[in-house]
Formats: structure tokens, C-alpha cells, sequence
């Protein structure tokens, strides 16, 4: 038992230092910016009284705890969650990578997956903590437009198990965005590279999600997996205008190849590495 304890302890010690690693000017800029792509559609309806007769549909969906969430939920699941765990893999690994801090930390930590996995780890929790982070934001919009337009803005709360189910599926999105990310991370060992082949190439695939490819696009499987409808492509989506007609399992299923096969190449890239090497190999 006292083992064990031992372990939890020198986990939560190692993932707090890689979190602290990761509080730099550049997280906190990108997370400012995927708050403000989150938050920005529904705060701009929040002033929109002036020229509506009527709260607009993004608002109803905030004035509940857990609406609120489903939204939160969706956002992070689309544009400003993308951003977010690109900039934090960027910084957490492809900055180390780059400078070969990973092969000092070598000689501390032999086991070069544990040393990967917790940096990895701390990359998801602070992913989760923004979306909990933009939940908050959104329920304070909420209860400002309850303010703003009164007793129009009462709506019918989503069922909390519903809120859960969405909040599953993008958790499981942003997964995927960890994979790819540290994927192309491996593949280039540069930050710089990292942020641009990620996103580069979610804006160049954009285009050819209105064209009869669209089924063969990630943008199409994620709009299948979360149940988005076409207004909510435009509100969260900057390949927006795609519209899934394939079945949420379907979707699962390509997503998860998608996964195997980011999974893969990390898998690939760490064994080339110097990082893979034992501590004595070169």
C-alpha cells in the first residue's frame, strides 16, 4: 500500500511540474483567443436586442447549467479546442523536442513512455479544465441575457445525461486532436511546424468539405460523432458549411481509425528518435 501511495504521489509532484511547464505567455494567449472564438458568437447575441424581437436560439441554449455545457462542450469540440491542444503540444513537447531537453530528461526517467505519457497527460487535463473553464463563461453569459431579455430568454434545461453524453463525445474529440497534434509534433520536432502543419491543414481540407469528398474528411466524421446540424457548423466550425448524414457510431468508428493511425506514427516516430534510445545508446 505504502507503494502505491508512493507512486500517486510522485505522479501528481511530476504532473504538476508539467503543467507549470505549461503556463507560459503563449498557453495563455492561445487560451484567451479559443475563449473569446467560444464565447464570442453567443456574447454578440447577448447585445443583439436592439434589432430581434426575440432572445436568438444560441442564447436559449445557455440560460440552463446544462445547456451551458452542451455548448461549452460543442465549442471545444470544433475550432477553439483545436487551437488550444495544438498550441499546448506545441509548447509541452515540440518546444523540448526541439531544444533536446527530452533526451536530458532521459537520464532521469529511463522509461521514456512514462516521461511521454505524463506529458501527454498534462496536455488533456488542462484541455479538460478549458472546458469546464468555457462552461463557466457560457453560464455567466446566460445569466446575463436572462438579465438583458427577461422572461423571453426562459428555456426548457437539456437533460443532464444528455449534457453528459455531449460533454463524452467531445472529450473524445479533443483526444483526437491530442493524437494528430503529437503526431505531426513527432513527425517534425518543432513547434513552429507543429501549430502550422495542424492547422495549415484543417484550413486547406475546409474547401473540400463542399464538395463530394466531404465524407472522407475528419471535419465530416466530428460533425456525425457530435450530432452537429448545419447551424452549428456555422457557429462553431471554421470548415463550416459540412453536414453529416452518417449514423454517430459510423463516425465513431473513422474517428477512431483516425486515432489508431495518429497513435501508430507517434508510436513509429518515438522508436526512430534519439528519445527511444537507452540512456547509454549513443
Amino acid at each position: 500500500m505504502s507503494s502505491v501511495v508512493r507512486g500517486l504521489s510522485s505522479l501528481r509532484i511530476a504532473l504538476l511540474a508539467e503543467t507549470a511547464k505549461l503556463c507560459t505567455r503563449a498557453v495563455a494567449l492561445t487560451a484567451a483567443i479559443s475563449l473569446v472564438l467560444a464565447c464570442g458568437d453567443v456574447a454578440m447575441n447577448v447585445g443583439d436586442a436592439v434589432v430581434r424581437s426575440g432572445p436568438p436560439p444560441t442564447i436559449l441554449g445557455i440560460t440552463s447549467a446544462s445547456g451551458a455545457l452542451i455548448v461549452a462542450a460543442q465549442e471545444c469540440a470544433s475550432l477553439p479546442g483545436l487551437l488550444l491542444v495544438t498550441v499546448l503540444v506545441a509548447i509541452g513537447v515540440g518546444q523540448e523536442f526541439s531544444t533536446g531537453m527530452l533526451d536530458l530528461l532521459r537520464l532521469c526517467e529511463p522509461r521514456r513512455y512514462v516521461l511521454f505519457g505524463r506529458k501527454v497527460l498534462a496536455v488533456y487535463l488542462l484541455v479538460v479544465a478549458f472546458t469546464v473553464a468555457t462552461a463557466v463563461a457560457l453560464r455567466l453569459l446566460g445569466l446575463l441575457a436572462r438579465e438583458h431579455y427577461g422572461t423571453q430568454a426562459t428555456a426548457v434545461a437539456p437533460a443532464w445525461a444528455s449534457s453528459w453524453n455531449t460533454v463524452w463525445h467531445s472529450l473524445c474529440v479533443q483526444g483526437l486532436f491530442l493524437l494528430v497534434a503529437l503526431a505531426v509534433c513527432v513527425a517534425t520536432r518543432n513547434p513552429l511546424a507543429t501549430v502550422v502543419g495542424v492547422l495549415g491543414l484543417t484550413v486547406v481540407l475546409a474547401p473540400a468539405t463542399r464538395t463530394a469528398v466531404a465524407p472522407f474528411l475528419p471535419h465530416y466524421w466530428i460533425a456525425g460523432w457530435m450530432g452537429f446540424t448545419r447551424d452549428d457548423e456555422f457557429r462553431t466550425y471554421l470548415w463550416n458549411g459540412v453536414s453529416s448524414t452518417a449514423s454517430p457510431s459510423a463516425c465513431g468508428l473513422a474517428l477512431l481509425g483516425l486515432a489508431c493511425a495518429a497513435a501508430v506514427c507517434i508510436r513509429l516516430g518515438l522508436t526512430r528518435s534519439r528519445l527511444s534510445k537507452p540512456s547509454g545508446g549513443e
